[in-house]
């Protein structure tokens, strides 16, 4: 397909989804077709769910510069990636899905590093150990450095890494060298930079060595002229239903799709995952009624506050959500998303 056609077609999926999802209540007992637009939200990177064209584009773009510079012999400075998503956002199975895509499954391997649990630079070790273990085995290492912004002293600390790919340590000096480093921040670093200038220090030495790019996971909550992502969501929640029962069914409840659609979250996919986890397991076939019955914690205020789901939904909108819900909860209307079809862009 042509560029154009690509575009019509992730928008016209979103737009199916927008419209017969989420903008208004289907009669009791309908099917709802959305199959061609779940399978299209899994066209770029698989099982991560990506319907919103100017995120895709945003994926590809890394993978190509990721590519790029693996192509290039006389390039052996680390290539930097600097990282912006909300807690919950899914930054490390986005690095899963990435690693493992098509494009780069045959040369990347991945090291993940959660930053909360630094002590001391001597916890880089293993890390960068594991790092330069997949260089012995021929294949670029991609190090991904969670939580960055949980300490501002780290900013400072791995600069020489971000710009040569070595890293005093204990006397030694590791030198991890050509490799792909994606470091991850809740907020933004880019915004409000003379105030941010003032509470990190070497903040514009940190900015300097982002030579990849900057990449970015939006709220899934987010809604412009141009885009939303409620339709992303939506796909999110299909996928982890699918998964939850293996893909023995072929259809969601229109009910819990709607409810989780409007409904912000806390803790975005993350909040997402809990809901559907918590569903009762089921044969070779699934009871409505009982699956309708495993959300009637939402049914009041009280009986929310007091459930597991009471931290995953902002106090201010509880009273919203409850409502929400028992305006939905009745219509016994479905959600088509899987059948044999495959789909090739």
């Amino acid at each position: 397909m042509v560029p154009q056609e690509v575009v019509r077609l992730f928008y016209h999926s979103r737009n199916n989804i927008i419209d017969n999802v989420l903008g208004h209540d289907p009669t009791q007992n309908s099917e709802i077709n959305v199959v061609q637009s779940y399978a299209i939200s899994r066209l770029t990177l698989g099982e991560y769910i990506v319907l919103d064209y100017k995120r895709r584009s945003s994926i590809l773009n890394t993978t190509r510069a990721i590519i790029k510079y693996n192509n290039n012999a006389f390039q052996n400075r680390p290539l930097n990636f600097l990282m912006h998503a909300a807690p919950g956002s899914g930054k490390s199975y986005f690095i899963k899905s990435i690693v493992k895509s098509e494009s780069l499954n045959n040369f990347c391997e991945k090291v993940v590093y959660d930053m909360t649990s630094f002590r001391g630079i001597e916890d880089f070790l293993s890390p960068l150990e594991a790092a330069r273990n997949i260089k012995v085995r021929k294949k670029l290492p991609i190090l991904f450095l969670d939580e960055v912004d949980s300490n501002d002293q780290l900013y400072s600390i791995v600069l020489p890494l971000l710009w040569d790919g070595n890293l005093p340590i204990a006397g030694m000096n590791l030198e991890l060298g050509k490799s792909v480093i994606i470091l991850a921040t809740s907020k933004d670093l880019t915004k409000d930079l003379a105030e941010r200038r003032k509470e990190i220090k070497k903040l514009d030495d940190f900015l300097s060595r982002i030579n990849g790019g900057f990449v970015e996971i939006p709220s899934i909550d987010l809604v412009t002229t141009q885009r939303d992502l409620r339709a992303d969501k939506v796909c999110i929640a299909l996928s982890l239903f699918g998964r939850r029962y293996s893909q023995k069914f072929k259809s969601a409840p229109w009910n819990i799709l709607y409810f989780i659609g409007h409904v912000s979250f806390r803790y975005n996919v993350r909040s997402i995952t809990t809901l559907i986890d918590q569903l009762p397991d089921f044969g070779d076939t699934f009871d409505l009624d009982i699956l309708t019955d495993s959300f009637n914690f939402l049914k009041t205020t009280r009986s929310l506050k007091e459930s597991f789901f009471c931290y995953h939904i902002d106090d201010d909108q509880i009273d919203e959500a409850v409502e929400l819900w028992n305006m939905v909860e009745k219509n016994t209307s479905s959600v088509i998303f899987l059948n044999s079809c495959s789909i090739n862009v």
